[in-house]
């Protein structure tokens, strides 16, 4: 078995062991067994807390724990360790009064607790608890098992603790449960059972078995790969890339359709990310798409010289090249759409101009798009090397190239689009049609940084493009946001707090009272009710009771209007919701909410709201804001105006709209663009302006949304991004295919297979290494630079930050402490609503704690409400503030995964005795904090882009400069040819490359002489040499000439009567020997006019083909032999033909008389080279004899003048060639002619 067939067995072995594991993997890994050992991860993590809980209360420890309530830095250093970094919550008591505690996150009483571990669940989660008891000392260890928060979003999640676990597959199941598995403490105690979710998917074992199928295709790829190598060589390509074709529809067929292997769980995967069609069903398909069709393309690529082997007719040549052309139009056309889709069709933010932004979904179709440029490329190559087979003239190819490109053009100027795409693309193809039409196909730098700028320019205008159309199409969604005056997000809202506020116990209260704050109700409402997204809506309340009397507001509102209202010109929405429909320029909903009391009727709350202008980047209310409620986001950056017979009845956003509308007009029921100068005008943004949508309602009604866009910018920074991605994805490529040349990790010789590990640098140009060092130096320099600027920035933003919210704490509390004197503020329901007024002048979030750090006021109750905290100061900053005496603390806090910053004063009185403690938390701090560094980012980003493009151009000419010296005394050294006069170079700086210039100009004029003395000693030789070996070749015919002479002389003097026989016979001797010596005559004649040839240019195998006709009519001889594709090089005809007759006669003459000869000819051609074989079957050539055989005079005949192989041997390299030969003994000889095409 030969080596390659080893390593397909190899491979097909390894494709077999990896699927067959990941089946196992698969039948093996069912839900019992995901239960299980999900469940033996979270039982040994919770081993793991309960003994750290069990070493912080056994006896060594347990003095630490009674020393918290006075030991200020070791009660830090403890909430550091034990809940900060273990998650454990930790609460001592003396005499069941609490003395400490780490977190806020519950607070217990010690009674109700008994000793040892106990499973409880509290209203915002599962815990469980550990209790030690040592006489008056007690302490509670609270392990959370599973958060339970009242609704989720980005910051809660209700799932199991990410110290137990990181999966999130399983739940805390309940008694009538089945198929759970009981969860047992340290000492084997059970304390609660789990369950699986429903659907789920333990992705560590679902990613386990993704991987091993991963590997088993990617086994099974190169296998096929090496395949269809196999079937390109003995078959043909054609056939190989079918197979290819038909194995990559197949697998594509098979996960479409039957959808193995499941990778649905993946986002790349999921059609709500990204859907186009059947066969491109998601992102992760799309992809997948695009690889196969570059795997196939490249496999055409590296095969592209063997195909069209044969000459195509003239009018067949014709239809191929429109093929050709069509097909290249196609391609483009169909990658085009497909980006198109995937920029519009998506959620997934192609914004390039805040790449901080950008998603992972963003990077993976950038990248998919890198791999529509390479496979563009591929087969734009592999159609020009056809192309250039054809048989038309090379302007006709340009002509119908050109011709679609130009009529593709113009059809998309006809549809309204002036990107000019199909130019670009036509540009690309001329990049590349010069070298592989007119050189040898290689892709120079100059030629690569072409094809760089002008992929970089295409993805640039084209995604400036669909961006402009997501953008008007984003703009169009929100006019008809507007004219509706819908809002989903509220509607949701509103489904879920209605039956909150008709269930709220306080109203039930606020009715049965006469002495009401309404004031209060409304701040109730509106921190309970109306805060997170419904935060955009004012709003006021209107109170009825059973009689529908009005109990706040204005008094000549009646319930009748709002009844009204129902009837004719609103929408329900929810039970008891509605939208006003007749609010032309304004949002406006209302409530009509029964309170009922055990069915007894109390009286009605309306709610009327009408929405402020579109606001996003909620920052705290999001932490309570449902996940199923979206911010408008997508509007953050619009300005809006309406329009009532020309009159502006509402605004919002940051553009100054007149109050008369006279410029902005439209079409009716039209949408319709028009643009603006921006009214401050900068000069470094020229193109800066206002794009207006304008959507006439009717012929009152006008709707107007603005836009502010800079395109010069945003292309510029486009095309820097684009051109820096696809410049380090072209790096990638060459650097695996570099290293896929150069690197060996295998070694095959004798049938045998061994590692190794080498790497072959020998290759790499002077020039290039320079440029590497260059533009790598720089490369590093601005990555450390760029990290410590940012880093730097990064932090004295943030001590900025710290400062701001300690400075503005300070003034907020020096206020509050005189209102606190004027005893505004208090824990009545008028103290709450003054604080909460006094918060909001501020724009702040306030909490005020009392001394034992329990909670007083506060403007965010729902925190408190909804049990996501305890109305408790966090035990860190008590600690700093109450028992160290801090006079301010900026805490880092966290809820759920949101991290903030919180400050904390103590607030004096009169005396200034401390009697209270203010927190200031700023729940914004991460959101500005994330917005300043990516804007910094991204401006660091273009700003190295630009530098870095501009450093790698520098880096090329600084090279070329450097190198160009080196490259011009190469040039002179090839020039230099021993024995003849050779110029000396001319170079007039003193320098290195002066001083090495000067050696070689006193080198040549040494040289020189020594060469006219060894010409003169050699040509004194070479013709002692040459009259010895012509005296040789003369005597040889003369001697038997003589002697024939004298024969004949001495017969006729004898008179000899068989003279006249004689006399014929030697005639004839005579006569074959003068021609033997016209024949010696004539060879060397031959080889002294060498130098004189007569250059034309040449078919290399029809000049074989000569020589081949005339010997195969031997006998006993065979010649295998079959020319290739025309090669044209330039030489002498006469020279080149008698070369291959004396290869031809000498491969004749070395095989034995009892031995069938076999003379077998073989070509190999790349670009402009050619490689010829001449293999005979003969004895070969004797090793001593190897040196010698292209030496003038040498033979190893015995007749003959030695010229034979020297003739041969001037000829080719007079045809810019090179010969040499292998030989084996008893096996035969090879000899291989090297040629350059012209």
């Amino acid at each position: 078995m030969t080596t390659a067939a080893k390593i397909r067995l190899w491979l097909a072995l390894l494709c077999a062991a990896f699927l067959l594991t990941g089946i196992i993997v698969q039948w093996t890994f069912t839900p019992k067994v995901d239960l299980t050992q999900t469940a033996a991860i979270l039982e040994k993590n919770l081993h793991g807390k309960e003994s750290y809980v069990k070493q912080l209360t056994d006896k060594d420890h347990i003095d630490r724990l009674k020393r918290l309530a006075s030991d200020n830095k070791d009660a830090v250093d403890f909430i550091e360790d034990v809940t900060l970094d273990n998650r454990i919550l930790a609460y001592t008591y003396v005499n069941n009064q609490l003395t400490f505690w780490s977190s806020v996150k519950v607070m217990p009483k010690a009674t109700g607790y008994k000793e040892g571990a106990q499973f409880i669940r509290l209203s915002n989660g599962y815990y469980e608890v550990i209790k030690k008891t040592d006489g008056s000392f007690s302490s509670l260890f609270f392990i959370p098992v599973k958060v339970i928060y009242p609704f989720e979003n980005r910051y809660l999640r209700n799932n199991i603790d990410r110290d137990l676990l990181n999966d999130d597959n399983i739940d805390i199941a309940d008694f009538a449960d089945k198929a759970i598995y009981d969860i047992h403490n340290i000492d084997g105690k059970y304390i609660f059972s789990i369950e699986l979710k429903p659907n789920s998917v333990n992705l560590r074992y679902y990613d386990l078995q993704i991987t091993l199928w991963l590997l088993s295709f990617l086994t099974l790829c190169v296998l096929v790969h090496n395949f269809c190598n196999l079937i390109a060589r003995r078959i043909g390509v054609g056939a190989a890339v079918a197979a290819l074709l038909l194995f990559l529809g197949l697998v594509r067929f098979i996960n479409l359709y039957y959808g193995w292997p499941v990778v649905s769980h993946f986002q790349l995967f999921s059609p709500q990310l990204y859907h186009y069609n059947a066969i491109f069903p998601s992102l992760g398909d799309f992809g997948l798409n695009i690889f196969a069709a570059c795997w196939l393309a490249s496999f055409l690529y590296h095969n592209r010289h063997r195909l069209l082997k044969n000459p195509l007719p003239q009018r067949a040549s014709y239809v191929v090249m429109v093929v050709y052309s069509l097909v290249l139009i196609a391609l483009a056309t169909l990658l085009l759409r497909l980006f198109y889709s995937l920029v519009l069709n998506t959620n997934i933010s192609f914004d390039v101009t805040n790449v901080f932004n950008l998603s992972g979904s963003s990077f993976i179709g950038v990248l998919i798009l890198c791999f529509g440029f390479m496979l563009y490329y591929l087969l734009n190559d592999t159609f020009l090397v056809l192309a250039r087979r054809l048989d038309i003239p090379a302007s006709h190819k340009v002509l119908i190239l050109l011709g679609f490109m130009c009529a593709a053009t113009f059809y998309t100027i006809l549809q309204r689009d002036t990107s000019l795409f199909y130019i670009l693309v036509g540009v690309f193809t001329a990049i590349r049609v010069f070298p592989i039409w007119y050189g040898d196909g290689k892709l120079t730098p100059a030629a690569f940084l072409g094809l760089l700028a002008t992929c970089s320019l295409i993805s640039a205008i084209k995604l400036n493009h669909f961006q402009e159309l997501k953008e008007h199409n984003v703009r169009k969604a929100l006019v008809q946001k507007l004219v509706v005056a819908d809002d989903p997000d509220a509607d949701i809202s509103f489904r879920n707090i209605e039956k909150q506020i008709t269930n709220d116990p306080f109203l039930l209260k606020y009715f049965r009272d006469s002495s009401r704050n309404n004031q209060y109700l409304k701040t109730r409402f509106q921190k309970l009710y109306f805060d997170g997204y419904l935060s955009k809506y004012d709003f006021q309340i209107y109170a009825f009771d059973d009689k529908g009397q009005l109990l706040t507001g204005d008094k000549s509102y009646d319930l009748n209007v709002f009844k009204d209202l129902v009837a004719y010109s609103s929408l329900k929405v929810s039970n008891y919701f509605y939208r006003e429909t007749e609010a032309f320029g304004f949002q406006r909903y209302f409530a009509i909410l029964p309170i009922f009391q055990q069915d007894n009727y109390r009286g009605t709350i309306v709610v009327w709201l009408q929405a402020k202008p579109l606001v996003s980047n909620l920052s705290f209310p999001e932490l309570l804001v449902p996940g199923d409620v979206k911010n408008n986001d997508d509007y953050a950056n619009y300005s809006y105006a309406y329009y009532d017979d020309g009159h502006l009845v509402n605004k919002a956003g940051t553009y100054a709209y007149n109050l008369r509308n006279y410029d902005l007009t439209g079409l009716p029921k039209r949408y319709l663009f028009k643009q603006n100068k921006a009214d401050n005008y900068k000069w470094y943004k020229p193109f800066e302006h206002y794009s207006h949508l304008i959507y006439e309602l009717n012929s009152r009604n006008v709707i107007i949304v603005t836009h502010q866009e800079d395109p010069l910018a945003q292309s510029v920074t486009s095309l820097t991004f684009f051109f820096v991605t696809l410049l380090a994805f072209s790096m990638i490529i060459i650097f695996i295919t570099w290293s896929w040349a150069r690197i060996r990790i295998f070694n095959i010789k004798n049938q045998r297979i061994r590692l190794s590990f080498r790497i072959n640098l020998d290759k790499i140009l002077y020039r290039s290494r320079i440029q590497f060092s260059v533009i790598i130096t720089v490369v590093i320099t601005l990555l450390l630079v760029g990290a410590i600027t940012f880093q730097t920035i990064s932090t004295q933003y943030r001590e900025q930050q710290d400062d701001m919210i300690r400075e503005k704490l300070r003034r907020i509390a020096e206020v509050f402490e005189n209102g606190l004197q004027k005893n505004l503020y208090t824990t009545t329901q008028a103290g709450s609503v003054k604080f909460n007024e006094f918060a909001d002048t501020y724009n702040a979030d306030l909490t005020l704690y009392n001394l034992d750090g329990v909670v007083l006021l506060t403007t965010q109750p729902k925190l408190y409400d909804y049990s996501i905290l305890m109305r408790k100061m966090n035990a860190r900053a008590y600690i700093t503030m109450r028992r160290m005496q801090r006079s301010e603390f900026l805490n880092d806090e966290k809820l759920g995964t949101l991290d903030y910053k919180s400050a904390y004063i103590p607030i004096k009185n009169i005396k200034q005795q401390t009697i209270a403690f203010l927190q200031l938390p700023y729940f914004a701090n991460a959101t500005d904090h994330n917005n300043r560094i990516g804007s910094l980012l991204n401006a660091m980003i273009n700003i190295y882009a630009l530098v870095f493009i501009a450093i790698g151009l520098v880096a090329v000419i600084i090279a070329r400069q450097i190198t160009s010296p080196l490259t011009f005394i190469q040039y002179n050294l090839s020039k230099t040819i021993y024995g003849r006069k050779n110029e000396p170079i001319v170079w007039h700086r003193d320098d290195e490359i002066g001083a090495l210039v000067k050696e070689y100009n006193k080198m040549i004029a040494e040289l020189e002489n020594s060469a006219a003395k060894l010409a003169q000693s050699e040509r004194e030789s070479a013709w002692r040499e040459m009259a010895k070996q012509v005296a040789h070749e003369i005597k040889n015919p003369l001697t038997p000439l003589k002697l024939g002479l004298q024969l004949l002389d001495k017969a006729w003097k004898d008179k000899d009567p068989k003279f006249d026989q004689k006399f014929e016979r030697f005639s004839k001797s005579f006569v074959e020997q003068i021609e033997s010596l016209s024949s010696i005559a004539s060879e060397f004649s031959a080889f002294a006019k060498m130098p004189d040839t007569r250059i034309e240019q040449l078919n290399i195998f029809e000049m074989i083909n000569q020589a081949v006709i005339i010997f195969r009519q031997m006998d006993n001889i065979t010649i295998d032999y079959q020319p290739g594709t025309d090669f044209i090089i330039s030489a002498d005809r006469d020279q080149l033909l008698r070369c291959f007759n004396n290869l031809l006669k000498n491969a004749i003459e070395a095989v034995p008389q009892d031995r069938a000869g076999h003379i077998r000819i073989t070509h190999k051609t790349n670009g402009q080279n050619t490689l010829i074989m001449l293999a005979d079957n003969g004895n070969g050539i004797p090793e001593h004899l190897r040196e010698r055989i292209f030496e003038p005079n040498f033979t190893t005949k015995s007749s003959g003048t030695g010229l034979g192989l020297a003739f041969v041997k001037n000829s080719i390299e007079n045809a810019g060639g090179k010969i040499w030969f292998e030989t084996e003994i008893g096996k035969g000889t090879t000899f291989y002619l090297s040629l350059t095409g012209v």
